[in-house]
């Protein structure tokens, strides 16, 4: 289940931040204070800019999903990020199809947008989901004293019809 985060949530999500494998492509890992800091800044915000995604089973927080306008109010960008103990269960898949539907069908949105620096499991996803490549942003990112290339991938409302 998707929905708004709270700063109670704070210590599930930072169970998620703070795993280095699940931050591997994103950042340094969070500890509870960042996690705090994340949740008011990108969270509480209205409206706002990423969401809890609850395990229906254990009314967890598992992770968070972004989804905001990018740019311009009818472009969104989506992304996820989901603790390793929920990972192969098909929540981004399921989120990710639920949010482009959504978007299209309920807010009119021309387009949605992704981007990753894991050429592997989150490129495969945003193509599963329908996106598709745009572009390859070469050694954009720096992380952890790398140089990565950026995936860029979007989805129109057209793609949809």
């Amino acid at each position: 289940m998707v929905r708004r985060l709270t700063l109670d949530d704070a210590p599930d999500l930072c169970e998620v931040l703070g795993d280095d494998e699940v931050m591997r492509f994103i950042e340094a890992p969070f500890d509870l204070a960042a996690t705090r800091a994340f949740i008011a800044q990108a969270g509480l915000s209205d409206p706002p800019r990423v969401y809890a995604l609850e395990e229906k089973s254990s009314s967890r927080v598992v992770g968070h999903v972004v989804f905001h306008p990018l740019e311009r109010a009818d472009v969104y960008e989506i992304g996820w990020i989901i603790g390793r103990s929920s990972w192969h269960r098909g929540y981004a898949t399921e989120i990710g199809r639920g949010l482009i539907r959504h978007g299209f069908d309920t807010m009119r949105l021309h387009k949605i947008v992704g981007e990753t620096v894991d050429p592997v499991k989150s490129l495969a996803l945003m193509q599963k989901l329908g996106m598709r490549l745009e572009g390859i942003h070469r050694r954009q990112a720096r992380l952890r004293d790398e140089w990565l290339d950026v995936y860029w991938c979007g989805i129109l409302a057209a793609d949809e019809a």
